[in-house]
């Protein structure tokens, strides 16, 4: 069972290039770097704005809201907007709010950036509700499962 899923992964991937590609893009924009400049977020807040442990607990309970208030206006807006445009406008506020953060000085413009990262849950929402349906059927989804785990650490 397993090396049947793996050749419906394998024969998906290479039949179905560009989803590949537009996957490990918005999976290394939107997955894979946010992760990785985490510690330099930590970093950054404790060093050059000066937070307090308190306060920086603040900052992240602040992002945590702005996912939240993501999902939610996702379930409002999700009929009425094209994927292509949620995926756009997502992942460049995602950046936006990246880049409010790496320039701001003080704690109330720090947590503007993050609650900007509402956005998100919206563009990643979309993503996976796009590749989920262009991913061929199989009545146990185990081949889907597969083709995640394969693919998220890229």
């Amino acid at each position: 069972m397993l090396k049947e899923d793996a050749k419906l992964v394998l024969r998906f991937s290479l039949t179905s290039r560009q989803i590949m590609t537009v996957y490990l893009l918005f999976s290394a924009a939107i997955s894979v770097l946010p992760t990785a400049i985490d510690s330099l977020e930590t970093a950054f807040a404790k060093e050059v704005l000066m937070l307090t442990d308190t306060q920086y607990g603040l900052l992240v309970s602040i992002a945590g809201a702005g996912i939240i208030a993501g999902a939610s206006l996702n379930s409002v807006i999700v009929e009425r907007l094209s994927v292509s445009l949620m995926l756009g406008i997502g992942s460049l506020f995602v950046a936006f709010g990246y880049l409010i953060y790496a320039f701001s000085s003080s704690l109330v413009a720090a947590a503007g950036g993050f609650f900007i990262s509402l956005l998100f849950s919206i563009c990643e929402y979309r993503f996976y509700d796009v590749l989920s349906n262009k991913y061929p059927r199989r009545g146990d989804g185990e081949g889907s499962q597969l083709f995640m785990l394969w693919l998220k650490p890229f």
